[in-house]
């Protein structure tokens, strides 16, 4: 699949993301089914701030060519490529600090735009990058510039799961 169908597909989802934010009243995007969950809002911007945090820096290293290697993805990285998304299992990291609770759905939408914005960016640059320069991702191994945007809107498909989980809890009690 080239880069710019990759890209589309991440553009794609972030654009689902934006329209459903107008479902959400403030007081909801807060909400938390427990102590334990995210609340909507949460789950904006931990999609927002793994553009910022994992998706971009990545990119520009394997841009800046700082890890050319000829090493590739774990188990679990060719998994999930080989099938095209994550399990439908949930995910915990431990040690991630918990995601901004805002309430704020023009803040969200805006900082959702600027970030898929960067990524489009860097887009034409993205088939350029020889697959020889790759960025470490801890637990799928050594990955392309473009494995990481295939990555990065698997990420926000994973998560469409977990939206519905508080969609049904917010609209079904």
């Amino acid at each position: 699949m080239s880069t710019n169908n990759i890209l589309k597909k991440l553009e794609e989802i972030t654009d689902h993301y934006i329209v459903e934010l107008n479902r959400y009243s403030p007081e909801q995007l807060k909400l938390k089914p427990s102590s334990e969950e995210w609340s909507i809002g949460q789950l904006y911007h931990h999609l927002i701030d793994s553009i910022h945090s994992t998706l971009l820096p990545a990119i520009e290293n394997c841009m800046n060519r700082d890890q050319e290697t000829t090493e590739g993805k774990t188990a679990d990285g060719e998994e999930i490529f080989n099938i095209g998304e994550f399990p439908p299992t949930r995910i915990k990291v431990p040690g991630r600090p918990q995601p901004i609770n805002s309430n704020n759905r023009e803040d969200i939408k805006k900082l959702m735009t600027q970030a898929i914005e960067k990524v489009k960016n860097l887009e034409p640059h993205l088939p350029s990058i020889l697959s020889t320069y790759k960025s470490p991702h801890p637990r799928y191994g050594y990955l392309t510039a473009t494995e990481w945007v295939q990555l990065s809107d698997m990420h926000f498909r994973h998560h469409l799961r977990q939206k519905k989980r508080l969609d049904e809890w917010l609209f079904d009690k």
